[in-house]
């Protein structure tokens, strides 16, 4: 009777392993089966860093010159990011507002951000590690915002979203 038990254990244990086997091997491959798929204006990538930049032409009036978005994988589960926001010239107030965000069932989701605002300047930048979860896409968006006076400009920059293993 034990040695029934113990073979039975051990065809259950082998069953659960190798169930667990084809659905790690599936999730992996439907990774792979995004890879290239552009995703709100995102590529999906296996990449290991991302920057991504939007450019404003000089006219009369403009601050905002330029901003980029950064992310790199970082090894251990740990990404940086980072945004950086730049003005023709100084204005009272520049912001780098910067968002990870993680695609989930198809859809971007914020898993976490930070503001950041300097003041009397033309130069802003705003960078963080951060611990994810693995198994996802990750990506990064900044809102690139200068005041002067009255005046409020503001643009987005984003990268490619990077595979996290």
């Amino acid at each position: 009777m034990k040695t029934a038990r113990k073979f039975l254990v051990l065809v259950i244990s082998l069953i659960a392993s190798i169930s667990f086997s084809i659905t790690a091997a599936a999730q992996e491959e439907d990774w792979k089966d995004l890879l290239g798929t552009i995703v709100d204006g995102s590529v999906l990538t296996d990449n290991k860093e991302s920057t991504g930049t939007v450019r404003e032409d000089i006219t009369k009036g403009q601050y905002l010159s330029d901003g980029s978005s950064y992310i790199s994988d970082e090894g251990n589960n740990i990404v940086y990011i980072s945004g950086t926001t730049y003005c023709h010239r100084t204005a009272e107030e520049l912001r780098a507002d910067v968002y990870l965000q993680r695609l989930e069932n198809g859809t971007w989701v914020t898993v976490t951000y930070q503001h950041y605002s300097a003041y009397n300047t033309y130069y802003a930048h705003n960078g963080f590690d951060i611990l994810v979860k693995p198994g996802y896409y990750y990506r990064t968006v900044t809102n690139h915002v200068a005041i002067k006076g009255d005046t409020v400009e503001s643009m987005t920059s984003r990268t490619d979203g990077l595979y996290i293993d």
